[in-house]
């Protein structure tokens, strides 16, 4: 797992977690025994406006894994998480997802499933 870590702060994840006010080391929990992303590449942008870094699938791998962004609009108080997908899964859990504003972390509340 410490390879993700490397690679996320090689990325520049770290420093983007800070600037929109997620905590790096809660989201990116050093304990697991599998690295989630090991097919994805790791992009940072940040743009005047906009922080945003994403979790893309390499490029054979777009139709069957999800895509994750995390950002903050710089005129906003609420830092966001996109799942997103080029594919319809079978059965989508959508997820509420906040920042608490006292320690970082982002909380999360099951709303809804909706199966296709």
């Amino acid at each position: 797992m410490n390879s993700l870590i490397k690679i996320l702060k090689e990325a520049g994840v770290d420093s983007a977690c800070r600037e929109i006010g997620i905590n790096f080391d809660k989201i990116f929990q050093t304990n697991l025994s599998i690295n989630p992303y090991q097919e994805h590449k790791w992009y940072v942008n940040n743009h005047s406006k906009v922080v945003v870094f994403s979790a893309v699938p390499v490029e054979d791998k777009h139709d069957r894994l999800f895509w994750e962004e995390w950002f903050r609009m710089r005129d906003e108080d609420v830092s966001y998480h996109h799942i997103l997908t080029l594919w319809r899964p079978k059965m989508m859990i959508f997820i509420l997802r906040k920042l608490s504003p006292k320690n970082g972390t982002l909380l999360t509340t099951p709303i809804c499933h909706h199966g296709y």
